[in-house]
C-alpha cells in the first residue's frame, strides 16, 4: 500500500527538492501571484525546508475589489510524515461565500505568524489604510471564560472554580469591541461572532492533508480554482442587484415590518422616523424598523443596501481566475470544441487508431530533465 501510494503522490522527502520548480510554475502560470519560500541553510547538506506562503493574483485582487474588508485566520494540522500547519486566510464575498486569500505551510508559532500575516499585508495592502477586521480561532477559548463566567453568576458552579477566576481576568484584558456584538465595529458590514468560514475550507481540505507537500499544494489548489470558477458561474445568470443571500435575510426583515409604526419626525427632507433601535450599520442591510418607513415612504429597501452586499461586488470579486500551475497529466489544460467539423473528426479519429496499434516504447525525445533542491 505504501509503495503504491509512493509511486502515485511521490515521495515525501523527494516533493520538498521539486518545491522551489512547483513554485516558479505558479508565478509563469498566474501572473501577479506571490510566492515565498524560506529555508534554513546547513554547513554540511543541502538547505531545509522552513516555511511557503502562496497568494494568486485573482484571490487578492477579487478580495480587495470586490468583498467586505473582514479576514478570518486559522491554521490546521498536516497529518504527513514531516507534520506542520496549514495556515490561511479567508475573506467572505457578497452572497456570505467564503473567499480564499491566502495559505501557507509551516510550524504555527508566533514567529511565522508574524512572517504569513507581513506578506498578507503586503499583497493587501496597509491594514490601516484599508481597515482590514480580523478574526480568529481564538473565540473558542473567549467563549469557554464566558460560559465559565456565566455558569458562576447563576450559582451552578463555585468561584473557586479555577476557570471562573481565570475567565474574569482574561475578559478584562479584552476590549470589549473585540468579544462583544453590541461593540463591533460598524465598518466591515459583517456580524460574524465566529471563525467558521476557515472551519469551512479546512474541512474541504481534509483529505489532503497527508499527502506529500506539493501533491497537497496543488490539490489546495485545485480547490481554491473551482471555488472561484464556481462563484463565478453560479450566479452568471442572476438576475438582480442584490446578492441572493442578502436578498433572502432583507425579506426576512421586511416579514416584520407589520410590527412597527413608524412615526414621522416633521423634518423637511422627510428622512427621519421614530421607530426603535435602528442596528443597520453592522450588517449593512436595513432592520425591520428602517424597513416599515422606507414603506411608508414608498421606498424599496434594497435600494438602501450596501454597496459590500450587491451583485456588481459579487461580479467583481470572480472577475479574475486562476490558472493551473503547470503542464502534467492531472492540470494540463485540454481543449474542447463542441462544433468539430467533419475533418478534424476524421483526424482525431486516425490518431487514435494509430496511438492504439502502435506497440513500440516511447523514445527518449532529448529533452533534459532537472531536480531543483530547495535552496
Amino acid at each position: 500500500m505504501k509503495k503504491a501510494r509512493k509511486n502515485i503522490e511521490g515521495s515525501e522527502r523527494e516533493k520538498y527538492a521539486e518545491l522551489r520548480d512547483y513554485l516558479n510554475q505558479i508565478l509563469l502560470s498566474n501572473l501577479g501571484s506571490t510566492v515565498h519560500l524560506d529555508t534554513i541553510l546547513m554547513p554540511d547538506s543541502l538547505p531545509l525546508f522552513k516555511r511557503v506562503y502562496i497568494s494568486f493574483e485573482a484571490c487578492k485582487k477579487g478580495f480587495v475589489l470586490g468583498c467586505r474588508p473582514f479576514i478570518g485566520l486559522d491554521g490546521t494540522f498536516l497529518k504527513g510524515f514531516y507534520g506542520g500547519q496549514l495556515l490561511t486566510a479567508i475573506g467572505q464575498d457578497a452572497n456570505n461565500q467564503i473567499f480564499p486569500i491566502a495559505y501557507a505551510v509551516m510550524l504555527e508559532t508566533r514567529d511565522n505568524w508574524k512572517w504569513f500575516l507581513d506578506h498578507l499585508n503586503n499583497d493587501l495592502g496597509n491594514y490601516m489604510v484599508h481597515g482590514w477586521n480580523f478574526i480568529s480561532d481564538q473565540q473558542r477559548l473567549c467563549l469557554e471564560f464566558i460560559i465559565a463566567s456565566v455558569l458562576c453568576i447563576f450559582g451552578i458552579i463555585s468561584q473557586r472554580d479555577g476557570r471562573t477566576n481565570n475567565s474574569k481576568g482574561y475578559l478584562n484584558k479584552l476590549d470589549l469591541k473585540n468579544w462583544t456584538k453590541a461593540n463591533f465595529s460598524e465598518w466591515p458590514k459583517v456580524d460574524n461572532v465566529t471563525n467558521n468560514n476557515c472551519e469551512t475550507f479546512n474541512g474541504k481540505i481534509v483529505k489532503y492533508r497527508g499527502k506529500p507537500i506539493i501533491t497537497m499544494l496543488e490539490e489546495v489548489r485545485t480547490y481554491v480554482m473551482r471555488i472561484v470558477a464556481r462563484n463565478k458561474k453560479i450566479l452568471s445568470g442572476y438576475i438582480g442587484t442584490v446578492a441572493p443571500r442578502q436578498l433572502s435575510r432583507l425579506e426576512r426583515e421586511k416579514e416584520e415590518t407589520n410590527k412597527w409604526t413608524p412615526t414621522w419626525s416633521g423634518d423637511d427632507a422627510e428622512d427621519i422616523y421614530e421607530v426603535e433601535k435602528h442596528p443597520t450599520k453592522l450588517t449593512g442591510l436595513p432592520c425591520r424598523h428602517a424597513c416599515a418607513a422606507l414603506a411608508l415612504r414608498g421606498r424599496k429597501p434594497e435600494e438602501q443596501i450596501h454597496d459590500w452586499l450587491g451583485m456588481h461586488a459579487y461580479n467583481t470579486a470572480y472577475q479574475m481566475n486562476i490558472n493551473h500551475s503547470g503542464h502534467n497529466n492531472r492540470t494540463c489544460q485540454q481543449k474542447k470544441d463542441d462544433t468539430l467539423d467533419e475533418e478534424v473528426a476524421l483526424v482525431a479519429k486516425a490518431a487514435a487508431a494509430a496511438a492504439k496499434s502502435q506497440n513500440q516504447p516511447k523514445q527518449n525525445t532529448g529533452e533534459p530533465t532537472s531536480e531543483v533542491n530547495v535552496a
